[in-house]
């Protein structure tokens, strides 16, 4: 691999016969593609971009760099699917956000961070990439802000928000709308028991 450090955002691509430019998007026009091993560019902010391809799909670790050096994001591909730990930081490189993937899909403890290293926001994603259960948000000053639950991304049950300049707790119900699959399932139990 090559870096590309001239003024101009470039991005290049190693292959065994040495290094070639592509665009910012990884497309290299050369008779070697499609992609295989690792790609490095610099975008439009100057942040330098690797990421792993195999057979032409991404696959294996990303990482983005801010102009300091410092890392910016890490992840990792299968398959060209996001799988695995995702971790991305503030240009200072204090961490950011923090939640694993599966296949795609966020999933278990999301956590995001304020600049100062104080919880901005903790819950779960459930195994289909949606927030799923208690959820506790906090201002930018450590205070809780508000708690509530989710059912499949959808605010559900009683939420609490506290207003930290009235002092004053206010609370919300919230209902969310049924799965998918329930409605399924009981047009499915209804057919079958009227067929009977």
């Amino acid at each position: 691999m090559r870096s590309a450090t001239s003024g101009a955002p470039q991005c290049g691509v190693t292959f065994e016969s040495g290094w070639r430019p592509c665009d910012s998007n990884w497309q290299d026009r050369g008779p070697e593609y499609p992609r295989q091993g690792e790609y490095e560019a610099r975008d439009s902010l100057r942040r330098l971009r690797l990421v792993t391809f195999e057979a032409g799909v991404r696959h294996g670790p990303r990482r983005v760099y801010y102009p300091n050096g410092r890392l910016g994001l890490h992840d990792h591909f299968e398959d060209g699917q996001r799988h695995g730990p995702v971790r991305l930081y503030y240009e200072s490189g204090a961490l950011a956000l923090s939640l694993d993937s599966v296949r795609g899909h966020p999933q278990g403890l999301c956590e995001h961070f304020y600049r100062d290293g104080k919880l901005r926001c903790s819950g779960l994603y459930g195994w289909d990439g949606r927030r799923q259960g208690r959820w506790t948000f906090w201002d930018a000053k450590g205070d809780v802000h508000a708690v509530g639950a989710y059912h499949n991304s959808q605010q559900n049950g009683t939420w609490t928000f506290h207003d930290r300049v009235t002092g004053r707790r206010t609370t919300a119900c919230f209902l969310a709308p049924p799965d998918e699959s329930d409605d399924s399932d009981s047009d499915s139990a209804t057919s079958s028991s009227d067929g009977g």
